[in-house]
Order: C-alpha cells, then sequence, then structure tokens
C-alpha cells in the first residue's frame, strides 16, 4: 500500500523547512475558497495555499464540461490559478 502525506501536511512542512514565523489569520475569498498565507519565510520566500471546499483534482479558474468534473470533481470559479501563478513569477523572477 501506499501512502500519501496530505496536502495541508506537505504545505506545513514547506512552511517549516523555510522557517516561516507562523500562518496568517485565513482569508476568505468566497463562501467556498480561503487562502491560509504563511508569513515571515527565510530569504523572503512566500507560501501562500488556498484551499477550495469540496474542490476535486482540477485547475481552479478553469470550467470543466459537466463530464469532466464527474470524474474529476468540482471546480471553482471563485479563484484563478492560472492568474495567480503568473502573478507569484511576476513577483519573484528568475535571473
Amino acid at each position: 500500500t501506499v501512502e500519501f502525506a496530505s496536502i495541508p501536511g506537505v504545505v506545513a512542512a514547506w512552511a517549516t523547512d523555510h522557517e516561516c514565523a507562523g500562518e496568517t489569520e485565513i482569508a476568505a475569498i468566497s463562501d467556498e475558497a480561503e487562502l491560509r498565507e504563511y508569513v515571515d519565510c527565510n530569504d523572503d520566500g512566500e507560501i501562500d495555499f488556498y484551499v477550495v471546499d469540496g474542490g476535486g483534482h482540477t485547475w481552479p479558474g478553469t470550467a470543466l464540461p459537466p463530464a469532466f468534473e464527474a470524474i474529476l470533481g468540482y471546480t471553482t470559479l471563485d479563484v484563478d490559478a492560472t492568474a495567480l501563478a503568473w502573478e507569484f513569477f511576476q513577483r519573484h523572477p528568475m535571473s
């Protein structure tokens, strides 16, 4: 049997590895999505963890046909993962 770590556990481990000061208060994005932001991390690190209540194995912000949703689970449109990723890479360019 293969065991997988929970995503919240993995994110908490990242925060520990980067010596973040802790998790800020959870900010509600909508009725179904929230942001858990870890702050004061080493080397100006940034860990933002978006949680979608009832979310499936999908990419938030991208609508799926009902047939795919039946297989992959619910997708929220309240969070745009593509825009968030782009904003992150703009703040942290590789040089």
